[in-house]
């Protein structure tokens, strides 16, 4: 009615009403309208594209058969596609036409292990020699391979009746093994005392070990332990039976013999000891002798002559019977000065032995009735020139010295605590010639020689050296930097010594190396500035004003243009 301007049947849509309409989905959508498998070219009418089929294109064709059919995809898929077919769960092929036996496609080579065919959904038929449900399992003499017995449980099926034997096993099933050379079944195997239970493996009889159950066993320990079978002093000659040593006896030879008797026996060692080895007694306490058969007093067996100190008899452990002239619990006591002889800190002065009653021996160089008197140097104790005369003899040629003394035999007098013979005494400057009396060497003074001097001073004057140096020994200066000379005495100041007129460019004194007290009006480390109005003459800014040069102290030389005393 107007131009450019359609209006549409009730069915048709667009600006020119050419869009017809499908299932609610306009004609020109062309990706969801008649399920994106076909043409809308008329209202609800549908033309679909090649295998699919329904008012909107849904139904699609699989190997000749429509998707909503129940034999599509063989019975056991689902058609997603034309000719596409979405296997269900065991099956295979492009129209899921293929069952599986344990994953593996009927028509796959590989199926049943390759030993069978697939006949149905995990259905294996086998070929001969092999079994299992996937025909994976082949047997060796009547025994599946996997079995833990197949080939005698000593060796590995490896294809159908073949064994590859272990180490040490053969036979066509693995049957046989030897044990040191002998079958297993030999009676000789494991020396007859065993069962040869895998090659050269043997479970030995009660009573044997060993590799080859060689070795008898005698109280738990094998006979080859030669240190310890039969307690080491046998031989151990079948089970629990030992051969033993000479002096050994027992079942395992673990009692000793002394003397024909066991060592378990009470009576062994006369009853008064233990037997450690063959013939052998440890005696107890107080016994001894090869049978333990003599008592001891006192550390001496009843047996020597010398028991009770010789003077009585040992009938008893520590128990004499003294003589009659004799006395003590050993018998060996005598009196001297009425002190017994065992008191020997105190007997005849601490420094004998009382022999007899009253009878002192004194020890070397110790002498009288009560060895109280000792010798020094071969002066007795009691003589007034022992010890030189200057200390008393306490033992002998043992001297203790009176004060300011010294010497083994008090000879020697002191110089202010310096023995005179001593290589210090006397600062080892002089000679020690009585107390505390000093003569020293020349150059050397004072009351113990530790003084010196340097051309007339003493070393340890403030002065000596000239001041500049120390007095190291006598007459030997060490002069201090800058200082030469024999007493220290010199200096220089630039190369010039201290008392040349150059010095201090002859304007002041050289007080000590190169240090210079200059005239009034002179400055420099040489005095080589005169000084205008206070002012050094290199002090070419400021010196004269800054308008001339200071020639001479408070004299200007003025610059052209300039003048008066500092310019």
């Amino acid at each position: 009615n107007e131009p450019n301007t359609c209006e549409c049947e009730e069915e048709y849509s667009g600006i020119d009403c050419s869009v017809s309409i499908c299932a609610g989905i306009l004609s020109n959508d062309t990706e969801n309208v008649c399920g994106g498998q076909g043409q809308c070219v008329a209202t609800e009418v549908c033309q679909c594209h090649e295998k699919f089929y329904g008012n909107n294109c849904t139904i699609s064709e699989c190997f000749g058969i429509l998707s909503n059919e129940s034999s599509v995809c063989s019975n056991h898929g689902a058609c997603l596609s034309p000719d596409n077919c979405t296997c269900d769960t065991s099956f295979g092929g492009s129209n899921c036409e293929f069952h599986s036996c344990f994953g593996v496609l009927s028509n796959s080579p590989g199926v049943c292990s390759t030993h069978g065919i697939c006949v149905g959904q995990d259905e294996c038929v086998c070929e001969k020699s092999h079994m299992g449900s996937d025909c994976t399992s082949y047997s060796c003499f009547g025994t599946i391979s996997n079995s833990s017995h197949v080939c005698s449980s000593h060796g590995v099926c490896s294809s159908a009746d073949d064994c590859s034997c272990l180490s040490g096993y053969f036979g066509s099933s693995c049957e046989s093994h030897r044990c040191s050379g002998y079958l297993f079944n030999d009676s000789l195997s494991c020396s007859g005392r065993g069962v040869c239970l895998s090659p050269n493996a043997c479970l030995c009889s009660d009573g044997y070990t060993g590799d080859e159950c060689e070795y008898p066993i005698c109280n738990g320990i094998a006979a080859n332990e030669t240190g310890l079978v039969c307690g080491g002093k046998g031989n151990c000659t079948s089970p629990d039976v030992c051969s033993c040593s000479e002096g050994f006896a027992s079942q395992f030879c673990t009692l000793k013999m002394c003397f024909d008797v066991l060592s378990n026996d009470s009576a062994v060692c006369g009853t008064h000891g233990e037997c450690i080895n063959p013939d052998d007694c440890s005696c107890h306490q107080y016994f001894g002798g090869l049978h333990c058969e003599f008592v001891e007093c006192f550390g001496i067996l009843s047996n020597n002559t010398s028991v009770c100190g010789g003077h009585g008899t040992c009938n008893e452990p520590n128990t004499c019977e003294c003589e009659e002239e004799y006395s003590g619990i050993d018998c060996s006591v005598s009196i001297c000065a009425g002190i017994l002889s065992n008191d020997t800190e105190n007997v005849c002065g601490g420094q004998g032995q009382c022999v007899a009653t009253e009878v002192c021996q004194c020890h070397e160089k110790f002498y009288g009735n009560n060895c109280t008197i000792s010798e020094c140097f071969g002066i007795l104790s009691n003589e007034s020139s022992v010890c030189s005369n200057h200390g008393a003899c306490l033992s002998p040629d043992n001297c203790t010295c009176d004060t300011s003394f010294g010497g083994s035999n008090c000879e020697f007098h002191s110089c202010f605590g310096v023995l005179s013979n001593s290589p210090g005494v006397c600062s080892t400057h002089g000679i020690c010639v009585g107390q505390d009396e000093c003569v020293c060497e020349k150059s050397h003074m004072g009351s113990d020689c530790t003084s010196y001097s340097c051309f007339g001073t003493i070393s340890n004057s403030s002065h000596v050296c000239s001041s500049h140096g120390v007095c190291s020994s006598a007459d030997d200066c060490s002069c201090l930097s800058g200082y030469f000379g024999s007493s220290c005495e010199s200096h220089r100041c630039s190369g010039y010594l201290f008392n040349d007129s150059l010095s201090c460019s002859g304007r002041g004194v050289c007080l000590s190396p190169n240090a210079c007290l200059c005239s009034d009006g002179y400055t420099g480390d040489e005095c080589e500035y005169p000084i205008c109005n206070g002012i050094a003459a290199n002090e070419t800014g400021l010196v004269c004003g800054g308008k001339g040069n200071c020639t001479s102290p408070d004299v200007c030389s003025c610059s052209e243009g300039f003048a008066s005393q500092f310019c």
